[in-house]
């Protein structure tokens, strides 16, 4: 049986991750160590990192990506941002985009329309989700880069992005509509307008409870700011467009927010817990086409605070169960976290 001899040990990926960590943070007395996977414990309003991160993953050659690829995701969406401010430039993308074929070239003069189509990306682009096992067409980013890196040197890189997006040229259009829809979803759900059954002083009426805690605790709205390394078209999905919802639905205002921010990360010490609560014993993994690697700990705050970087690895996919297909870093990464583990339990 156990006695007060035996030690424990808490695990966790992305938020169970950030409390598992914290757990330790707060309550050293009762778990004696921690591994915190995938854990973004530093809180932020404008998330930029997330598709900063995101997007960087397809020049990486780990995770199947290339410099090239990249380039022409980013040089695209760009091209796209441009033709949407003239007549002549929607009339062209409705003849190269089915998407925008579908909806017409008005759509694409208002800014909703806008944001929809290129603003999160003209298909859905994995990267949290990316599974180097898939299969099927553009379902990955080594899958995604293959399609826009094939075909004719002088193809342009809209041309290219109008061939992953189904539009002329592509012989076969097989686009994850189900995961493109549910990214747009997301990004309507949060620019839409209030509804009017809403009341701001019955917060509980809405089943939301993330949504509430990103407005009292968290911020982690992701945006594709102009000048950052977000390769969709960069200055659609900006912080009015997210975090509006919290004075809409709860009357909190984005001052409010921030003020939140700040006291969570004073509470739990952000990217120095060693700081804040002397904490110890925190194993920090994470994997580097994760996006919200960019709001965890990557560098070792102190010798007791240990980092593990899983190249080409996204979301905790080494908390996953094993598999034949696992990539070597993910099982490297296993062995580490369990001779990190062994080596604390052996230590008073």
């Amino acid at each position: 049986g156990l006695t007060a001899a035996n030690k424990w040990v808490s695990f966790g990926g992305s938020y169970p991750g950030m409390l598992a960590g914290w757990f330790r943070v707060l309550y050293p007395e009762l778990v004696h160590a921690s591994v915190s996977s995938s854990a973004p414990v530093v809180a932020k309003l404008d998330m930029n990192e997330y598709y900063d991160v995101g997007s960087r993953a397809y020049g990486l050659s780990s995770a199947g990506g290339s410099s090239e690829c990249y380039s022409i995701l980013k040089d695209g969406h760009a091209e796209i941002g441009n033709l949407t401010q003239t007549s002549a430039g929607r009339q062209q993308l409705v003849g190269l985009f089915p998407k925008a074929a579908l909806h017409g070239a008005d759509w694409l003069a208002t800014s909703s329309g806008r944001l929809s189509f290129s603003g999160v990306g003209v298909i859905s682009f994995p990267a949290q989700s990316n599974d180097p096992t898939c299969t099927y067409r553009n379902c990955n980013i080594e899958r995604i880069c293959a399609t826009v890196e094939a075909g004719s040197a002088t193809k342009t890189p809209l041309e290219r992005l109008s061939t992953l997006a189904g539009g002329p040229g592509d012989a076969v259009v097989e686009i994850d509509a189900v995961v493109e829809v549910d990214a747009i979803a997301k990004v309507d759900a949060v620019t839409e307008a209030p509804r009017a059954e809403v009341s701001v002083a019955s917060p509980h009426l809405i089943s939301d409870y993330w949504g509430y805690q990103t407005c009292t605790e968290f911020g982690f709205y992701q945006t594709c700011e102009v000048g950052t390394d977000c390769f969709f078209t960069q200055g659609l999905l900006v912080l009015p467009e997210l975090d509006s919802f919290c004075e809409a639905y709860w009357g909190i205002t984005p001052s409010m927010i921030q003020e939140s921010i700040d006291e969570t990360n004073q509470f739990y010490g952000a990217a120095r817990p060693d700081l804040a609560h002397n904490a110890t014993r925190i194993f920090y993994v994470n994997g580097n086409v994760d996006p919200w690697s960019g709001l965890s700990i990557l560098s070792p705050p102190a010798p007791t605070l240990p980092t593990l970087m899983v190249d080409g690895a996204s979301h905790h996919a080494w908390t996953h169960p094993s598999a034949p297909s696992d990539q070597k870093s993910v099982v490297d990464a296993r062995k580490a976290i369990h001779e990190q583990v062994a080596k604390w339990l052996a230590e008073p």
